[in-house]
């Protein structure tokens, strides 16, 4: 029961100390009868070119009510930053009077690195204020915000990625870049010409051969122009052969066409086969007399700038080949005929086959003997060292000897010398 006579006695004291003239704290009231009108010296709906300025302002208050004094601390704030005091806290006194302007002058605060672009700063005023010297009332009041730019004249920072001071061999090259600020345009120009607009990172496209120069340039949000420093490169685009023949395959002839096509005129064109030399060429050819076995070759061709092409290597195999020399397709007065022949390669083995007959072993060129009149069928064959098989064309031909007349004269005459003898022996026998 003490201790709540003791609180009840405090209270009473405090609320009898107010109202003997101390005064009170109270919400601001919906027209505190303050109104303050901001004059902005600096910086101002303008354009500054710098990133340190003065904030220089003037404010006006006028009053409609009975307020004595008021406390103001003026402070700003940079793009919704931090709120930063101009002024300490200032007494302003006013006379008793229906309506009094009082104009609070000079206030100062320095900004600076500002980035380029556009700011906003906003002007606050805080304190509090009595009325009647009965009550003390809170005091908050913004002002509308000031927008103003800076351009510092700093042009952008624009470093190009690709392409860079090298040769390129493709016609297609990328286009990319870094620049370290907001841009509202970027554009660039390949060999002097005309500025193309981009939106960012691209690729040049259908570049020729040759040297080419290239710079890129960007405006920054408020309109600084920067460029790059000029890149020099050199696009090398070998020419390309597409080998129409030979293919991937094997052949059954010693002589294989040549054939090839290239996508741009050219100096020089050549080949290698086998890893040997190169040999010239002027257009598509024939190879020829190539051996049994596998073979590679390989195109190359120098365009008018210099640059070297060369074609995917072909693979291929020539087969066994047989060329039959002799006999040929025609009709024989002799039943001795040469067999000749040639391979493409060496081989283990060389055996004929006459009329449909066993095959008969030969080591090399022989004759053919005794052969009877009439047609004949010939085929050779042969197996190389690693046992591939290769057959000639079957050769048809014909024997045609003639009959021999002088022994069939000779015949005669002696069957004729038979009979006189008979006759003349049969005469002398009748005589008896």
């Amino acid at each position: 029961m003490k201790r709540t006579a003791l609180a009840l006695t405090l209270i009473l004291a405090l609320s009898t100390s107010l109202l003997a003239g101390i005064p009170t704290v109270k919400p601001a009231a919906a027209d505190s009868g303050i109104h303050g009108n901001l004059t902005m010296i600096s910086p101002n709906s303008q354009t500054a070119y710098t990133d340190t300025m003065l904030v220089d302002l003037t404010i006006a208050w006028s009053v409609s009510l009975p307020i004595p004094w008021m406390h103001v601390k003026v402070s700003y704030s940079i793009d919704d930053g931090p709120t930063i005091a101009i002024t300490n806290e200032s007494s302003i006194i006013f006379q008793r009077s229906s309506s009094i302007v009082y104009t609070q002058a000079n206030s100062l605060a320095g900004i600076s690195n500002l980035a380029d672009g556009k700011h906003k700063l906003t002007i606050i005023a805080e304190g509090d204020y009595n009325v009647n010297n009965d009550f003390v009332f809170p005091l908050n009041y913004s002002f509308a915000p000031i927008y103003f730019y800076v351009n510092i004249l700093t042009p952008p920072d624009i470093l190009i990625v690709s392409p860079q001071n090298k040769s390129y061999n493709v016609a297609n090259t990328p286009l990319s870049f870094k620049i370290d600020t907001p841009t509202s345009w970027i554009g660039y120009s390949l060999d002097s010409q005309n500025n193309e607009t981009i939106g960012g990172n691209t690729t040049l496209t259908g570049l020729i051969d040759g040297s080419h120069s290239l710079v890129i340039y960007a405006n920054d949000t408020v309109g600084n122009m920067g460029a790059s420093q000029t890149v020099t490169f050199t696009i090398a685009i070998p020419p390309k052969i597409s080998i129409l023949s030979p293919l991937n395959q094997t052949y059954t002839e010693s002589n294989v066409p040549l054939i090839f096509t290239l996508d741009k005129p050219v100096n020089c064109t050549c080949y290698s086969l086998d890893g040997q030399d190169n040999v010239t060429l002027t257009g598509n050819t024939t190879l020829t007399v190539l051996s049994g076995g596998s073979h590679n070759i390989t195109f190359y061709a120098i365009d008018t700038y210099g640059n070297t092409g060369a074609s995917a290597t072909v693979n291929f195999t020539i087969a066994l080949v047989i060329e039959v020399l002799s006999p040929e397709r025609r009709t024989y007065d002799t039943s001795s005929i040469p067999l000749n022949f040639t391979v493409n390669e060496a081989v283990s083995q060389i055996t004929y086959c006459l009329d449909g007959e066993e095959n008969i072993t030969i080591s090399g060129n022989t004759t053919l003997t005794g052969l009877a009149n009439g047609d004949h069928t010939l085929t050779i064959y042969a197996k190389d060292e690693v046992g591939n098989v290769g057959t000639s064309e079957t050769i048809l031909f014909t024997v045609d000897v003639p009959f021999p007349t002088t022994l069939v004269v000779a015949a005669s005459g002696a069957s004729i010398a038979v009979a006189a003898a008979g006759l003349l022996f049969y005469f002398k026998k009748r005589k008896h």
